[in-house]
């Protein structure tokens, strides 16, 4: 060996080279969106089952190396959740209604059943009455460990707390009532801003438009999108700013009825911490707290339709079972997967995972599918959205399909006024 190899190998020896990896946390546990690591992950309908397993587990430890959490922790929603009641709550535009006859990837229900089989080394969480983005929000909550939320859902940005971007894997700390980071806007802000632009993904109205009188006296409509609730929103640094310009603008479009729908889209909209309650956003240290009293009319209404839908859950239950249920509780409203433990049961053993081929350390592969999960029409399976069958009673007592205001609003509020 040459005087300048033995002097690399001495060097080397001394002080080696570190591989860059930032040392793990034992305080920090690295919460995840399941529903969206089923979507994201899945990939083209020509993505082999595989690469699509694959993709998931590498998604998973990229993120716990990003934020240094030690532990994972994985939230689904159940097929057969009600998604806390939030069909029963729209009225102005049936929920989620974009997606009903919706096909998903063909890898969607493969990387559904990985997850819940317990096949992964790491918590699993399954909620039956609520969404997975309503559970991630109250485990943001916890006490003991630092949650640090993984998700490329745009609605958990109200979510205070450390959050880890999707794609490229930057903390954020969301620490105040507006945080803007890489162009995007954070905490509680974020809820306020949607309560005037909706989500169009969830098929959430928002406030639909504004009157205002031009230069000639002519009173028009004004459409609202996120450049327009930014300028509503405009300088609103606190609660309390927000709920009286928010309500304002809910008023100049709704009249006598703006409460209702004021409290109707904020429990479509808000990240419950209580995901069993409807309500949650009138609770105490929430968002429309200063209005729960005012808003007791606004809550028997909506209350209305939440039973009405338990009382088609319930018949829909008893149907298929040929007996009485009472789904007005949920005993097992959260399910807990227990994680797979030992040689050859987690996701980079010996044994092949799904008894047929070969498996091996994850590769980290990403296969992207669009924000929303749906793919063009020729790449769809036949595997279509499912919504369950007492939800689908609820769409024809929606009281309207149309952003127009209701016909109790103010005098002179309502009009024939266009754009």
């Amino acid at each position: 060996m040459s005087r300048f190899a033995a002097a690399v190998a001495s060097a080397a020896t001394r002080t080696p080279m570190a591989n860059g990896a930032v040392p793990m946390a034992q305080d920090r546990v690295l919460n995840i969106d399941g529903d969206m690591l089923a979507y994201y992950c899945a990939g083209n309908d020509d993505v082999d089952t595989g690469i699509a397993r694959s993709s998931l587990m590498g998604k998973i430890e990229a993120g716990m190396r990003a934020s240094t959490a030690q532990t994972a922790r994985i939230v689904l929603t159940s097929e057969a959740s009600h998604k806390g009641y939030r069909y029963a709550v729209a009225s102005v535009k049936p929920y989620q209604q974009q997606r009903a006859g919706k096909v998903k990837p063909r890898n969607w229900r493969f990387l559904r059943d990985f997850m819940t089989e317990g096949r992964l080394p790491h918590e699993l969480i399954v909620t039956d009455i609520a969404e997975a983005d309503d559970e991630l929000s109250r485990l943001a909550r916890l006490p003991g460990p630092t949650p640090i939320l993984m998700s490329n859902d745009k609605d958990l940005r109200m979510v205070p707390g450390w959050q880890l971007t999707w794609t490229d894997h930057i903390l954020v700390n969301v620490n105040s009532f507006l945080v803007d980071s890489r162009d995007k806007e954070y905490g509680e802000y974020w809820f306020w801003k949607q309560m005037i632009m909706g989500d169009p993904v969830d098929t959430i109205p928002g406030l639909p438009g504004q009157y205002y009188t031009n230069a000639k006296g002519e009173r028009k409509v004004r459409k609202l999108g996120e450049v327009g609730a930014g300028l509503i929103l405009q300088g609103v640094r606190s609660t309390e700013a927000a709920v009286k310009v928010v309500r304002e603008a809910y008023e100049n479009w709704y009249g006598d009825e703006a409460l209702v729908h004021m409290l109707e889209q904020a429990s479509l909209l808000w990240m419950r911490i209580d995901p069993s309650d409807p309500f949650d956003c009138l609770s105490e240290g929430r968002p429309l707290h200063t209005l729960a009293r005012e808003m007791s009319g606004a809550i028997t209404q909506i209350q209305s339709r939440i039973n009405y839908a338990k009382s088609c859950e319930a018949s829909a239950n008893a149907d298929s079972s040929g007996q009485d249920s009472d789904s007005g509780t949920a005993e097992h409203a959260l399910r807990a997967v227990q994680p797979a433990a030992g040689e050859g049961q987690g996701c980079s053993g010996p044994l092949p995972l799904d008894g047929v081929c070969e498996s091996s350390p994850a590769l980290v592969v990403q296969c992207v599918t669009r924000q929303t999960g749906e793919r063009d029409e020729a790449l769809r399976s036949d595997q279509l959205f499912r919504i369950p069958a007492w939800c689908r009673l609820l769409y024809p007592a929606a009281c309207r399909t149309t952003n127009q205001p209701a016909s109790s609003a103010v005098p002179g509020r309502r009009g024939q006024a266009t754009a």
